[in-house]
């Protein structure tokens, strides 16, 4: 409405980088990441309404940078990343209770640096850079009723890892992101014609 910025509540874990986040009922929730002294497994969540931080249950996998996180069915979803080895293992996190869940293992090979987003009540978790040292461009996405992951059309751009996503109007965007490189490039998914344009 303004386009400005306004500071608020600093994070309340260690200063930090490639930490994951997602957001279930109005609350961010910030995790893992690399901090001065490693990799980090530790969350917090982040109130906007009184714009405070609160601690809650630590991810349940390996410290680790890099992950993926998404919301789904009233849940968040984080895994894939780097403990210091590339991981495909993932979990869901109730907020209700303030526990995780193992879930089943991301359907893609194990990688660091994916991306995802939330479309029509799934999750989908793509890109990144694998085990193989390849950057990816696969996608996969995640059935939180069903509990299980199928793959779907491959990104339309050039593989890449630490790309950024977001969904809007039924339509997902994913951009940006390096291959020997900075790219700049954005493309959207469109799920109901199962392909990218």
């Amino acid at each position: 409405v303004t386009d400005t910025w306004t500071q608020k509540s600093n994070f309340a874990g260690s200063a930090r980088r490639n930490a994951a986040c997602f957001v279930v009922n109005n609350i961010a929730y910030v995790m893992c990441g690399q901090n001065a002294s490693g990799f980090t497994n530790d969350m917090y969540a982040y109130d906007p309404a009184t714009n405070s931080w609160s601690i809650k249950a630590n991810f349940p996998g390996t410290a680790r940078r890099s992950l993926a996180a998404f919301n789904a069915n009233g849940k968040g979803f984080a895994g894939t990343g780097d403990d210091g080895t590339f991981k495909n293992d993932f979990y869901s996190y109730l907020p209700s209770t303030n526990t995780w869940t193992a879930i089943s293992a991301f359907g893609g090979t194990p990688r660091y640096g994916t991306c995802a987003f939330t479309l029509n009540g799934k999750g989908y978790v793509g890109c990144g850079y694998d085990y193989s040292l390849n950057y990816r461009n696969d996608f996969w996405r995640y059935d939180p009723v069903a509990g299980t992951w199928s793959q779907v059309q491959g990104f339309g751009g050039i593989p890449r890892s630490n790309a950024v996503a977001f969904s809007f109007a039924n339509f997902a965007y994913v951009g940006t992101g390096y291959n020997n490189g900075p790219l700049a490039d954005v493309w959207k998914y469109d799920p109901i014609a199962t392909g990218i344009e």
